[in-house]
């Protein structure tokens, strides 16, 4: 008698994943990816910590790169963070890569969209990188997307300015002995907008550079946002706390923070508006907030800043 399809549902203990398979399985398919999936426990190739610093420092070259409007005339990034690497994210790659390359053929897990593969790597992760990062040619300031459509997504995964974190993991023989690099970025935004549609301007600030650094990563390394560090000097404050007719503010230079006295932003050159005014169309929800709310509400704060009192005009605007 054949044996009934299952629905499994795999937990990765190394990871405290769950994997929902979306596939029916027979009791020896199913048998048969449990014994490959305890396999590829000890089939990753592992990445040597020199080579993890070069993945880092290129990463980082090619976002100050970019940051000083190298590759794109006119944008100029003001937030543009410096990467470290982080073992909990090159933890969560190699598990990734684990079980995509051992149950392709049930193409197990999706990946998350602050993720960037490379099929067919042999090894050479600065040619992997780079491609990634050439897509950003395709990559239309005016327009806000790539052309053709959704042609740039591992440049714009890469090149997201909130990001601080990176970690990275590499499988020699993958899918029919092709090998596989992953690297899985932090985003501390949690912006849900589809990748497809490019929002590289969702995740970056225009503007001076580092004039938009937020803590604690609020100094420059020239043109990346950066902790201080005593000990190498890299203690560059790029705020100016001011900006004419729009704000002005008094610089902390120890935390290189600006409090506001007019304007708003981290560096006071922002207009202060009620940002959430125009919501709805002939309505302006701002009018209608009292001081209760405003106090007891984040979300009225934020988009009502100007009603709320978090941050004033400046006389002569």
């Amino acid at each position: 008698m054949p044996i009934e399809p299952l629905n499994v549902l795999l937990y990765d203990i190394y990871s405290s994943d769950l994997f929902l398979v979306t596939q029916d399985w027979t009791m020896e398919t199913f048998f048969s990816a449990i014994f490959v999936l305890c396999l590829s426990y000890v089939s990753n190739t592992p990445i040597t910590q020199d080579i993890k610093l070069d993945i880092v420092n290129l990463h980082n070259t090619l976002r100050r790169h970019f940051a000083h409007g190298q590759m794109k005339e006119g944008l100029v990034v003001a937030n543009m963070k410096q990467l470290v690497w982080s073992t909990t994210l090159e933890q969560r790659a190699r598990t990734t890569i684990r079980l995509n390359c051992s149950l392709s053929f049930l193409n197990v897990a999706s990946y998350h969209k602050f993720t960037n593969v490379a099929w067919d790597s042999y090894g050479n992760f600065s040619f992997d990188i780079l491609n990634w990062y050439n897509e950003i040619r395709r990559y239309s300031v005016n327009d806000n997307a790539c052309f053709p459509i959704g042609s740039c997504p591992h440049a714009i995964t890469m090149l997201n300015a909130t990001q601080g974190h990176i970690g990275c993991a590499y499988r020699r023989d993958c899918i029919r002995g092709r090998g596989a690099f992953i690297c899985i970025y932090d985003n501390n935004n949690n912006n849900d907008t589809d990748l497809l549609w490019d929002p590289l301007r969702e995740f970056l600030k225009q503007g001076p550079l580092c004039s938009q650094c937020s803590t604690p990563t609020s100094f420059c390394d020239d043109g990346l946002c950066t902790s201080c560090d005593i000990r190498s000097e890299n203690c560059d404050c790029r705020k100016t706390c001011s900006a004419p007719g729009i704000g002005s503010g008094t610089l902390n230079s120890t935390a290189c923070s600006c409090t506001c006295q007019y304007g708003a932003g981290l560096n006071c050159d922002q207009q202060c508006v009620d940002t959430s005014a125009t919501d709805f169309y002939y309505y302006d929800i701002c009018s209608t907030m009292t001081q209760e709310e405003c106090e007891y509400f984040p979300e009225v704060r934020q988009g009502c800043a100007k009603t709320c009192g978090v941050c004033r005009t400046a006389p002569e605007a």
